[in-house]
């Protein structure tokens, strides 16, 4: 060996021993050195690994130090120059919170530790982590540690639904936008008629009407509005879940819903009523009228034919709401007017009475000392009675005599 001056120096069995022991300790020493080691870990609350901004997450510190250190930990984009020497001069900015101690000073570790606390992560995106373990923050580290971590933006879900379905012109209509939202949020919500063009990037950029304007939420949600269009048309209502109303990468949306506003149907006008015309026809005209037809009645008439319609409920010309009922009133044609039937007379004979005075026959038997069988006795309606059109007027005709007793 060589001393400090250039002299050779001549070693005994016990100087190699200990030269050997001094650079064996050398070795274990840097080997130490090299064991130091920490990473960063985000979980949800289930303890699975998922980075997500806008979401709490646990995160999560473990070092290993072989000796008493400072933990400090930076973080920046991506794509710069790689982590410097000492914590001090690094241009990354600092995170602190992944404990409650850290106030000015980083947590000290000596041993295996692990470091945890909830945080929410605010920007979506890839991050690089720069971790010294380090007497100061001044004390240089040749290799600091690199983490990379990246964090996705949080998920949701939006629609909406409009009630009625189809309105009219002027009624107004309820809006109920749902949905679910993994981080705290806000609903947006315009509405435009439907075109060429769907909806804007974001809700700023949205020339339709406002009908939410940053409602917030979280978790599963359900924010209502109403709407009233004063035109018939197709319309779209665009839906956005978002950070911002200016957001252009929102958790969920431009999501656009249609709906229709339809033209009320015409009015019920009650049709004119042609003279004889006959109820088919008028039942005919009743629906062309958009109307329904209502019931129909018939009375006696000695003047107008039976079938033929006397009058409709509501008048001609009466203006009624779509679909309205209209009563129909038809002539049954002349009054039964029950005629003198002479007793003995045939069945033949009084049945063409009844019919010539627009009745109907209806046959009892009944027997008789005085009227020979198979003749007419009477009838059982008084006669010049005024009955309904083809009303049945009861003919008694003669059973015969009879037993005797």
């Amino acid at each position: 060996m060589i001393d400090r001056r250039g002299r050779s120096l001549r070693l005994g069995r016990g100087g190699v021993l200990v030269s050997l022991l001094a650079l064996a300790a050398v070795f274990v020493y840097a080997g130490s050195a090299f064991a130091d080691s920490a990473s960063i870990s985000v979980t949800n609350t289930a303890g699975e690994s998922d980075p997500a901004a806008e979401a709490p997450r646990v995160f999560k510190v473990g070092v290993e130090a072989e000796t008493k250190e400072n933990v400090y930990i930076k973080y920046r984009l991506p794509g710069g120059e790689a982590c410097a020497a000492t914590a001090n001069e690094d241009p990354g900015s600092w995170f602190e919170n992944y404990n409650d101690a850290y106030v000015n000073t980083p947590p000290s570790v000596e041993g295996n530790h692990t470091f945890e606390n909830a945080n929410t992560w605010k920007t979506p995106g890839t991050y690089v982590f720069c971790i010294w373990l380090a007497k100061s923050g001044d004390e240089i580290v040749q290799t600091p540690i690199t983490q990379t971590i990246t964090f996705r933006s949080p998920r949701g879900t939006i629609t909406g639904t409009v009630d009625p379905a189809t309105p009219q012109p002027g009624e107004k209509a309820t809006i109920t936008v749902t949905g679910d939202s993994e981080a705290s949020e806000h609903v947006y919500a315009r509405v435009h008629m439907a075109g060429s063009t769907g909806c804007a990037p974001t809700y700023q950029s949205e020339s339709g009407e406002s009908l939410i304007e940053g409602s917030s939420v979280n978790g599963s949600f359900s924010v209502q509005t109403t709407t009233t269009q004063s035109k018939a048309g197709q319309y779209v209502i665009c839906l956005w879940l978002a950070p911002s109303g200016s957001d252009t990468t929102p958790i969920a949306g431009p999501q656009p819903e249609m709906f229709t506003v339809v033209a009320p149907p015409p009015p019920c006008v009650v049709p004119q009523l042609a003279a004889g015309a006959s109820l088919a026809s008028v039942e005919q005209k009743i629906r062309a009228a958009d109307c329904t037809v209502g019931s129909i009645s018939s009375v006696a008439s000695a003047k107008v034919a039976r079938g033929v319609v006397l009058n409709l409920n509501p008048a001609s010309g009466t203006k009624l709401s779509a679909g309205a009922a209209v009563n129909i009133v038809e002539s049954g044609g002349r009054p039964c007017l029950v005629p003198v039937v002479k007793s003995g007379s045939t069945l033949a004979h009084v049945e063409h009475q009844l019919a010539v005075a627009d009745c109907a026959a209806s046959i009892s038997h009944l027997h008789s000392r005085h009227v020979r069988r198979g003749l007419v006795i009477g009838l059982a309606s008084r006669p010049h009675t005024r009955l309904s059109p083809r009303a049945k007027v009861l003919v008694i005709v003669s059973a015969g005599r009879g037993h005797r007793r």
